[in-house]
């Protein structure tokens, strides 16, 4: 269920740069965390896999086998998976106890029912076996500005971003935030290992000088007040399969 983003930046690019010489995407964040968790000879689920192209991949695909599952049809052009499989995340079409990662990309936030997927990604996991997953937080201002707008008005801001219809899909933001993913984890039978947030640059307001600013203070001051964590807009967050 990925986003196939074009970075359409335009005559405020300048600002990116600026304030973000070093810039490092949620992407490459997460990437760090799921090359940890991935071993030679490792099974895994990428969930939700969408059509990833070659930049995003992880690397990983050269020494384990990379299960590729979406509703989507165009999954031809994900090159980054082992092989493909076209299934609802609700129930899955793979044997319990087979996979050793789990990994979703901006797929939680897409759920209309997240605790049965959550139960199936346990179902699925081998004992020991992590679920690794990158989402958004559903308090940070861009996630509740979208809970509250109808879907047109996302196709409409993703346009302007550069992204295509097709890429763009209904939000609920249902298991978005830490308390409800820990209850969510405990009733499937996983728990949480790891919980990260991070703010990033704010790039969704990068359309206007002033509005972009702001969001440059905002980030600086909720990476620096631990605090303020919960309103950070990155959720990375690894869960285990307990062995017994």
């Amino acid at each position: 269920m990925s986003i196939q983003r074009k970075k359409p930046y335009g005559k405020c690019r300048y600002l990116l740069q600026r304030y973000y010489p070093d810039y490092e995407n949620d992407y490459t964040r997460f990437k760090s965390i799921i090359n940890e968790l991935v071993q030679p000879g490792h099974i895994v689920l990428d969930a939700g896999c969408g059509t990833d192209p070659v930049s995003w991949s992880y690397g990983y695909k050269s020494y384990a086998t990379v299960i590729g599952a979406d509703l989507r049809q165009d999954l031809a052009s994900n090159e980054n998976t082992t092989a493909l499989v076209r299934g609802d995340l609700s129930r899955l079409p793979f044997d319990s106890d087979c996979f050793d990662v789990i990994i979703g990309k901006y797929v939680v936030e897409h759920l209309a029912s997240p605790q049965v997927v959550f139960n199936e990604w346990a179902r699925c996991l081998r004992r020991g076996g992590k679920l690794a997953l990158m989402l958004p937080n559903r308090f940070h201002y861009v996630p509740l500005l979208a809970s509250v707008t109808p879907h047109w008005f996302h196709l409409l801001v993703n346009r302007y971003r550069g992204n295509i219809d097709r890429d763009i899909f209904p939000t609920y933001y249902r298991a978005n935030a830490s308390r409800r993913l820990t209850e969510i984890a405990q009733n499937a039978g996983l728990r949480i290992v790891r919980y990260e947030t991070w703010e990033g640059p704010p790039n969704y307001l990068i359309f206007s000088k002033l509005a972009y600013l702001i969001g440059v203070i905002f980030e600086r001051i909720v990476n620096r007040v631990e605090a303020l964590s919960f309103l950070r807009v990155h959720i990375f967050v690894v869960m285990e399969k307990p062995t017994v």
